[in-house]
């Protein structure tokens, strides 16, 4: 037994197709605006703790490296030395 759809069906999958297209670009850069707003925060972090109230930080390679090792084994991936690196240099 087949169901007739009708003609406005090609339509409707355009409609509902074009719909989840558009909400998945819409969460996709809203994802990415909180990233970039977290990493953002992550450099100023950095930035703050290493100045300790100074106009200039002095860098150590220990902090970076430090931060690196203990937050990837509380978070995972993402959190090498070059992210933490370029997180700070946002900042300065």
């Amino acid at each position: 037994m087949s169901v007739r759809l009708g003609e406005g069906y090609q339509a409707l999958l355009v409609q509902i197709s074009d719909t989840y297209t558009q909400g998945r670009v819409a969460a996709m850069q809203a994802v990415n605006a909180h990233l970039i707003e977290t990493y953002w925060q992550v450099g100023r972090h950095i930035v703050e703790f290493e100045q300790g109230g100074k106009n200039r930080a002095d860098y150590g390679k220990a902090l970076i490296s430090s931060l690196a090792k203990d937050l990837n084994v509380r978070h995972g991936k993402g959190f090498t030395k070059k992210h933490l690196r370029r997180a700070a240099s946002l900042r300065r």
